[in-house]
């Protein structure tokens, strides 16, 4: 480039010289020089008249260039807010996205508590049946008392007939006998105190049997206060599935408010599209005006290749461009003269100011390289402290885990002690003892024990007659309860760590998603600077031709000048008719000097036609950069139609969720005896639920005090319950229900135990 520059200049200067250069030749054809002079006279007007017309055109494209950066800079502008306004959306689709999750974990939830109502209740009803079972049973059974207790009523009295027949016989025998005295006093007072003995042992099988049917009475009683409690917690459960059918009313009041939301993300997508068919239309017109501009190129450069001939009148042009750069160059500070030397110092000062640009601009990317390197490690710190999180919040789950085992651990043994003072109690009440002494202590329990180990002799042959006639009754079957359900307990452990999985994955999707939108926005920000510094490249390439057409418009312009004086001298040597041969051979000499310069407007003819070239390849770059952006646009646009698909579709899940629950709302309030599922909120029918399950829980173990009569009996045996627990009970052995043991305490630690397993 240095040494094209510096040829160009030496052919200028040969120039230059040859204008000025002059010979004393004399004139000879004076008619001759006289037509020479005028047609350089109107040589001259014609090149003047075509400078300023090339002027004005010159103007004309520079406002059209300064029009078109300015609709560029316009559509930059455009295009920045596009991308704003998507990234708007971006942010917006993502919070829908949370919310429709948030909503879908929602009804996960309750479809997994409407599920375990359901078995619930499905419990429930089978507990129900089994207890109408027992009652039947229980009813016959106090049949069966009652036709004892009709015959042993019927034994008395014929015991007590015969006793009288017995004393009539008696005391008409010990006449006969006494009148005889056949038998001695002693021998009719033994059979006396003998008969009495009989009967002292049949009024207290007459006692017992009174005993048996009275606490028969209590047991039914008892069984029918507890049917009536299961109809109070039912009316409960019809409550709270009211409640649930409030709750239900409240989650399509959301999903309104969601497909509201999607209508508005469609209306602002729609508004979208319109934007981006307003930014297509100003991309056609820019287009438009780049052929436009082309074609006007084109046009100049046929001007340019039709009117060679008129390339001398930039001998008087170039100065002015001198003068026009030199006004470019001027700042409202300094003002820069119209000479070669000022302009170079205004340039040269500019590439330094350049350099200097260039130097901060470096200074800014190793900034922004340390930036990137502390926002890597601010990354990984937040990572560390992430998992120092997740393992503080695992610590504390099993912390809070070990103390609600605690807090069942206490509670059971609260009850533990409940039981065993109502134990005691009924202990003491079955024993007889006063009610003072409610709960009564050790040693009257021992004393009161021994008692009846005294009386135990007198009543082995009763007890095996009476437990001999239940021991045929029918057992009754219990059924498989709520609690022996094992899969209960695994569900919920795994739909918990499915639930926590889940939410770790959106965790790291939108940790994921962030740094996708760092990365981009770095590369966003290394293409501008690429574009800055491309831009500044030819900004630079701009100075360098704006240098040299300069220096070529002061060559011109000094030829012009030359040219000037010699249209003096000519006018000079034709006053004097002596010297026309002279004037001739000058003119003959100019005439091959101008060839020379035609020649050279030719050279700068091909170097304004590769200005031209640089020129269009600039626009074509230009309508590049604009269709790429309006690619990215596209894209973007076609990303935010997949994600408002996505959100509809999630929406669409949501609202068959929905009607799934209603209908199975309707089923639990059906199950409960709710008529209006509606006028029961969801925690009434739950509560109801919980009290029906704690009421079959309260029936189990009831039942299974008097299913396993073995169970206790084998417990009166053993140590208390908090000692030694019966697992496997014998149900082959008879019925022993002598209080001693409670096989509720085996039930209650097994519930204890699965609820802090859950």
């Amino acid at each position: 480039m240095e040494e094209e520059k510096d040829k160009e200049e030496s052919d200028d200067w040969k120039m230059f010289e040859v204008g000025n250069s002059k010979s004393p030749i004399e004139v000879e054809e004076p008619d001759i020089g006289n037509d020479l002079i005028t047609t350089l006279r109107s040589d001259v007007a014609g090149l003047q008249y075509k400078r300023d017309k090339l002027i004005s055109e010159n103007s004309e494209l520079k406002n059209m260039m300064l029009s078109r950066d300015q609709r560029i800079l316009e559509q930059q502008v455009e295009l920045e807010r596009l991308r704003e306004q998507a990234a708007r959306q971006l942010a917006v689709a993502g919070s829908l996205r949370q919310q429709l999750a948030a909503a879908g974990e929602a009804q996960r939830a309750l479809q997994a508590a409407a599920a375990r109502q359901d078995l619930a209740v499905h419990t429930l009803e089978r507990d129900n049946r089994y207890y109408e079972d027992k009652v039947k049973d229980l009813e016959k059974k106090l049949r069966s008392l009652e036709l004892e207790c009709g015959s042993e009523e019927q034994q008395k009295e014929s015991a007590r007939a015969q006793l009288h027949e017995l004393l009539r016989r008696l005391s008409a025998a010990l006449d006969a006998d006494w009148a005889d005295a056949a038998h001695a006093p002693e021998t009719l007072v033994m059979k006396a105190a003998e008969l009495v003995q009989e009967t002292a042992r049949l009024k207290g099988r007459c006692t017992q049997a009174a005993e048996g049917l009275a606490g028969a009475e209590q047991e039914l009683r008892s069984c029918r206060d507890a049917l009536e409690r299961c109809g109070a917690e039912r009316d409960v459960l019809q409550r709270q599935a009211a409640a649930q059918q409030l709750e239900l009313a409240r989650l399509r009041a959301d999903r309104d408010t969601l497909a509201a939301t999607a209508r508005a993300l469609e209306r602002d997508l729609h508004a979208a599209r319109d934007q981006l068919a307003v930014t297509a239309k100003n991309l056609t017109v820019v287009t438009d005006n780049v052929n436009q501009n082309d074609s006007i190129i084109m046009q100049l450069k046929e001007d340019l290749r039709h009117r060679e001939d008129k390339y001398q009148r930039l001998q008087a042009d170039f100065r002015n461009t001198l003068e026009s750069v030199a006004i470019l160059l001027s700042l409202p500070a300094r003002f820069v003269e119209a000479h070669e030397s000022s302009i170079k110092d205004r340039i040269r000062e500019i590439l330094s100011e350049n350099k200097d640009k260039t130097v901060q601009i470096e200074a800014l990317r190793e900034k922004l390289s340390v930036e990137a390197q502390l926002h890597g490690e601010a990354a990984a710190r937040a990572r560390v402290l992430q998992d120092e999180r997740a393992l503080l919040e695992a610590k504390l789950c099993k912390l809070e885990a070990e103390l609600a085992a605690a807090e069942l651990a206490r509670d059971g043994l609260r009850k533990d002690k409940a039981n065993f003072v109502s134990f005691l109690e009924r202990l003491g009440r079955t024993l007889g003892l006063e009610a003072a002494e409610l709960p009564p202590r050790a040693d009257a329990v021992l004393l009161r024990a021994e008692q009846l180990a005294r009386l135990e002799s007198d009543k082995i042959v009763d007890k095996l007659v009476y437990y001999g006639y239940y021991g045929t009754l029918p057992r009754l079957r219990r059924e498989r309860s709520f609690h022996d359900l094992p899969c209960l307990k695994e569900t919920a452990v795994v739909y918990q760590l499915q639930r926590r999985v889940r939410t770790l994955r959106e965790q790291l999707q939108r940790r994921d998603l962030h740094l996708d939108l760092l990365r981009r926005k770095l590369s966003v920000q290394e293409e501008s600077s690429r574009a800055r510094a491309v831009l500044q490249a030819e900004r630079d390439e701009a100075a360098a031709r704006g240098k040299k057409l300069a220096r070529q418009s002061d060559k011109l312009a000094a030829q012009l000048s030359d040219a000037r004086a010699q249209i003096q001298d000519l006018h000079a040597q034709l006053a004097d008719a002596a010297e026309y041969k002279i004037t001739s051979l000058e003119r003959a000499r100019k005439i091959e000097e101008l060839q020379k310069k035609l020649e050279e407007l030719e050279m700068t003819r091909a170097r304004y036609n590769r200005k031209v070239t640089v020129l269009r390849d600039q626009v074509r770059s230009t309508g590049e950069t604009v269709e790429a952006e309006r690619a990215a646009s596209d894209h973007q646009a076609a990303l935010l139609r997949d994600d408002l698909a996505r959100a509809k579709q999630a929406l669409a899940d949501a609202q068959r969720r929905e009607a799934q629950l209603c209908s199975f709302r309707n089923s639990i309030a059906k199950l409960l005896g709710i008529a209006l599922p509606a006028s029961v909120s969801d925690l009434e029918m739950v509560s109801r639920l919980q009290k029906l399950i704690d009421a079959h829980h309260d029936f189990t173990v009831v039942s299974r005090r008097y299913d396993d009569p073995a169970l206790l009996r084998a417990a009166s045996r053993s140590p208390p319950p908090s000692r030694s627990r019966t697992r496997t009970p014998d149900r082959s052995l008879r019925y022993d229900d002598s209080g001693y043991a409670d096989p509720a305490f085996d039930l209650d630690d097994e519930l204890y135990k699965a609820r802090a397993g859950l």
